[in-house]
């Protein structure tokens, strides 16, 4: 039995049901016929090729080594041939060789740090020669709202004012940010001297009191900042 002129793929075609036939010159002619049965035997001709997604997006409050996603690859090939391994080269991210489990070395915060990643796949089968594929991941990190507390600068702050300053004269000014980029408001916390003085928007600090201050007094006060 010879293979025709089709060529034969096993992961088209993994056997074949043949017919047999063997006929004598006798008269009349007589004939028998048997059945074989062709396994193809499977040869490493495919490269693992990725069935999921290259782009993939996260939240950032995603902790170390918790799976972020699972990445799958397939090979049609058969046995070793088959097992398809995973390797990833960029960024803070490493995949578990076996189940495509891809997670985190890191704790990730869009930020303070990248809001997006693009990191290579090597994936490759078990047969000999090894057969291998690259695919190009995009990972996107996504900002939780809200997750930074305000903060100020440059503390703490000091300032000098005459006990005889008139109201509406500017005291200092307190700075403060947050990581989120949101808006942030300033109140005085009350304390005993506290209405003596305001905070407006811009964390510009005036004396609003027509009374004259006490010379040599030191007062405190304190400024709350909220997002």
């Amino acid at each position: 039995i010879r293979t025709g002129s089709t060529v034969i793929d096993r992961e088209t075609h993994s056997s074949f049901l043949l017919t047999v036939v063997a006929t004598d010159n006798g008269t009349p002619p007589l004939s028998t016929s048997a059945l074989v049965h062709v396994t193809i035997t499977d040869v490493n001709d495919n490269t693992p090729k990725l069935i999921t997604g290259t782009v993939y997006n996260i939240h950032e409050e995603q902790k170390p080594n918790e799976v972020l996603f699972t990445i799958i690859a397939e090979d049609p090939d058969e046995g070793d041939n088959a097992e398809v391994s995973y390797d990833l080269s960029g960024g803070p991210f490493e995949i578990n060789p076996t189940s495509g489990e891809v997670f985190s070395t890191e704790q990730l915060d869009s930020d303070d740090g990248p809001s997006d990643y693009t990191i290579t796949l090597e994936l490759r089968d078990g047969g000999v020669p090894v057969n291998e594929d690259t695919e190009t991941i995009v990972i996107h990190l996504l900002d939780v709202p809200n997750d930074n507390r305000p903060y100020f600068k440059d503390t703490p702050y000091s300032a000098q004012i005459s006990p005889y300053a008139k109201a509406g004269e500017n005291v200092t000014k307190v700075v403060a940010g947050d990581a989120d980029g949101d808006t942030l408001s300033f109140e005085l916390v009350p304390t005993e001297n506290s209405n003596k003085f305001s905070i407006d928007g811009s964390g510009q600090v005036k004396k609003i009191s027509t009374d004259t201050l006490d010379r040599g007094d030191d007062i405190t006060l304190i400024v709350k900042v909220t997002d």
